[in-house]
């Protein structure tokens, strides 16, 4: 018998939340015991969804409609009009696996699938009698929680593709020289920090080659390297192009990552050190990043501690640098490897269908 899988989360877009939503489904859709479906709304701005369907040439997509008008949250921000429930059933769905942020929400107040699961996000609790089973991506999200989890498994991490070794870095594209040391972030619309930049401003007075190449800075991003006139920094836009991304790792020496609120798993942090690409970062609100980091570099307590360590990584021999990213490579690998979390949701599914 196979079983009818379907994956959702409100948007299918460019945040690292989709994305590994949409890699689990990339490895459930080959196993022959389940049929994939990605559930989307049609008047919804899903940013991803072409390159979603191409990435998932197995998996069925199935549009659904929903109002953009919600009641509150006593009501789970149910939308006052949609054919969601309706689709599912007519499907059959043995599982519905939701990504979201935790708290109690449609669909997930109401019964659609014999099988409701989420992956938790942030933390949150649903008490709800239609939560069957709960997945945090980190043990920090786990200790957030009230409400026990079934399982801790983090976010899945792909290895770099087959290609990675024959692409063009894109140095000369942002006017980067052979011998910088170039730092990178995948940043965000919200969430800033300054701790990188100042960081990343005091260690160019002693390695004035060291450039910061931010990939969707926020305005208040961009604002505070103007105000504090930082030289060095380059802004590329927002991009949903995997190839360009791999293109972006191939470029840069160092992650020097920033955020507000932390992390409750980092999926770019992690993404990094499948590229043996060492990581800075610093303590925050939810400070899941240390476990993502592992061995492969460093989570700041202070300005001064970042900036030490931005400098240390910038001086030391490109070899002992991707050495320490090596290292972040293998735990990432044991305990985000795609393929790996893919097999351990399968199981799971299965387990808890019983």
């Amino acid at each position: 018998m196979t079983i009818q899988i379907g994956f959702y989360s409100h948007t299918i877009d460019f945040a690292g939340t989709w994305r590994s939503h949409e890699r689990v489904a990339q490895e459930i859709e080959k196993d022959s015991r389940f049929k994939t479906y990605i559930f989307y709304c049609e008047n919804i701005k899903n940013d991803r969804l072409e390159v979603c369907q191409k990435i998932l040439q197995n998996t069925t997509f199935v549009p659904f409609k929903r109002s953009l008008e919600k009641t509150g949250p006593q009501q789970g921000y149910t939308p006052i009009e949609t054919n969601f429930k309706d689709v599912c059933l007519n499907l059959g769905l043995d599982v519905l696996h939701f990504a979201r942020t935790g708290y109690y929400e449609w669909p997930f107040n109401d019964r659609v699938s014999k099988l409701q699961i989420e992956t938790n996000i942030f933390g949150q609790d649903d008490y709800s009698k239609y939560l069957d089973r709960s997945i945090a991506i980190s043990k920090t999200v786990s200790e957030m929680k009230q409400r026990a989890v079934d399982a801790i498994i983090s976010n899945p991490i792909p290895s770099p593709s087959n290609q990675f070794d024959k692409l063009q870095d894109l140095r000369s594209v942002y006017g980067f020289e052979k011998d910088d040391i170039v730092l990178g972030r995948i940043g965000r619309p919200a969430n800033f920090h300054p701790i990188a930049l100042l960081s990343f401003k005091e260690a160019q007075k002693t390695i004035p080659n060291l450039k910061y190449l931010i990939v969707a800075g926020c305005e208040q991003t961009k604002r505070f390297v103007e105000e504090n006139q930082i030289k060095g920094v380059v802004f590329a836009p927002e991009t949903n192009d995997d190839v360009w991304i791999e293109k972006f790792h191939k470029t840069i020496n160092i992650f020097a990552h920033y955020r507000s609120d932390g992390e409750t798993h980092g999926t770019a942090i992690a993404q990094a050190l499948m590229y043996d690409i060492p990581v800075v970062s610093h303590y925050a609100v939810f400070n899941a990043q240390v476990e993502t980091i592992g061995p492969g570099g460093l989570c700041a307590k202070t300005t001064q501690e970042y900036t030490d360590t931005l400098k240390q990584l910038a001086i030391m021999p490109e070899s002992k640098r991707r050495s320490i990213g090596i290292k972040g490579h293998i735990h990432t690998e044991k305990r985000s490897g795609q393929e790996k979390i893919g097999k351990l949701l399968a199981e799971k599914y299965i387990e808890w269908l019983k």
